[in-house]
């Protein structure tokens, strides 16, 4: 199994696409290549098809129930709005009491909530939180796996809007 578990971005203004270079192997790469807007290129290199230059420019995210807690997505570069955030559960989590969230230290659930999805079913669960952040600001994933789980995997996809 292919597995992603660090991207490295690579965005250009005048072309319509992201590229995202896969840095090491984590979790099976057929998930992020299910979505529609993603393309393989080349071995590791998969592209990213975001709309218009300046547009929304997707951030995906893969991970697994094994990685350590809290996982950070991005790190904002710009004053940017995060429109939507997508967390799918592609494998689900078999531990008892496995909860997801989205947000920053302190506000843990402060883009999506741990009440907002449930990681024991595959499924996908999409938020708008329609939130504006300053540069500097991370966007983390924070995983509670649950008392006795050997499984759990998905993709946290988010749309950042420059400002």
């Amino acid at each position: 199994m292919i597995e992603v578990i660090e991207v490295r971005e690579h965005y250009e203004t005048t072309l319509e696409t992201t590229q995202i270079e896969v840095v090491e192997l984590g979790v099976d790469v057929q998930t992020v290549l299910a979505y529609p807007e993603v393309e393989l290129v080349e071995q590791g290199i998969i592209v990213v098809q975001t709309g218009e230059a300046g547009g929304i420019a997707p951030v995906l995210r893969t991970f697994t129930s094994g990685v350590p807690s809290p996982m950070l997505l991005h790190t904002v570069q710009a004053p940017t709005l995060l429109a939507g955030a997508e967390l799918d559960v592609r494998t689900p989590f078999n531990g008892a009491g496995a909860q997801l969230s989205i947000g920053q230290p302190g506000q843990p659930g402060r883009f999506m909530s741990a009440s907002e999805n449930d990681p024991a079913f595959a499924a996908q669960y999409e938020v708008f939180p329609n939130l504006e952040l300053a540069p500097g600001e991370g966007i983390y994933l924070f995983i509670t796996p649950g008392a006795g789980t050997t499984q759990g995997a998905g993709v946290v996809i988010l749309n950042l809007v420059p400002l």
